[in-house]
This record gives C-alpha cells, sequence and structure tokens, in this order.
C-alpha cells in the first residue's frame, strides 16, 4: 500500500491501485439458500446490509454482516488438487442480503498482500 493524497483530500491516506484487476462491479440482494455453485469469477463479496453464511467444500461455514468482504476464488474450471471447489450459501435470519459484488480479472491477478504500515498521523 502506498500513502498519498488523493484528489481533492487534505491529509494523506493508505491506498492500493488495483489497477485493471477488477472485470466487473455488481449489486444484488440475495434472498433464501443458494444450493452448491461456483462463482462465476474470481470476486471480492462485500456485505451491504443483512448477513449471509457460506459453507465450502473444505468444511468451512462461515457467516457475515455488514461491512465483511470475502475473497472468493471457486469459479468454474478452477481444479485444487483433483476436485472443483463449489459452495452453498444463503441469506439469514429469513431477511434478504444486499452485496457488492467486485469481479477480478483473474486469481493470479489478485494481490495476496494488503499489509501497510499503519501509523498515526500528525
Amino acid at each position: 500500500m502506498e500513502r498519498k493524497k488523493l484528489p481533492g483530500g487534505e491529509s494523506p491516506q493508505y491506498v492500493r491501485d488495483l489497477g485493471n484487476i477488477t472485470s466487473g462491479l455488481m449489486l444484488t440482494q440475495m434472498q433464501g439458500d443458494n444450493p452448491w455453485h461456483q462463482c462465476p469469477t474470481s470476486q471480492f463479496v462485500v456485505v451491504l446490509e443483512g448477513s449471509w453464511f457460506i459453507n465450502t467444500t473444505a468444511g468451512d461455514y462461515i457467516e457475515m454482516g455488514p461491512g465483511h468482504v470475502l475473497y472468493q476464488d471457486d469459479y468454474k474450471g478452477l481444479v485444487v488438487n483433483g476436485v472443483s471447489p463449489v459452495h452453498f450459501s444463503g441469506s439469514l435470519h429469513d431477511a434478504p442480503c444486499n452485496q457488492m459484488i467486485v469481479s477480478t480479472a483473474s486469481r493470479e491477478a489478485v494481490p495476496n498482500d494488503f499489509s501497510c504500515d499503519w501509523v498515526d498521523f500528525v
């Protein structure tokens, strides 16, 4: 990450320019369950409102709410250790879950290190 002032901003922020790794942006509302499936491409899922769960073929179960971000890369055609990973997901508490999905160009293009030196600015 790089510390810099953004246009129109007075104080510097840590920023990582993702360049052209994003290939799409979609707002969606999940209602109910979505049986075992793969995502169409590598993607970041950001929960805006409501909550949802995800079960994976690796045996993980996760619940997420507003502000949570998930990176999914179990897209069609991916094979890991001879298996095509899939997931089962759905909304929680009989309520819809509003999400923002940011599709990525490819799994290899996504940075695997989002660390930065967090410091107090005076």
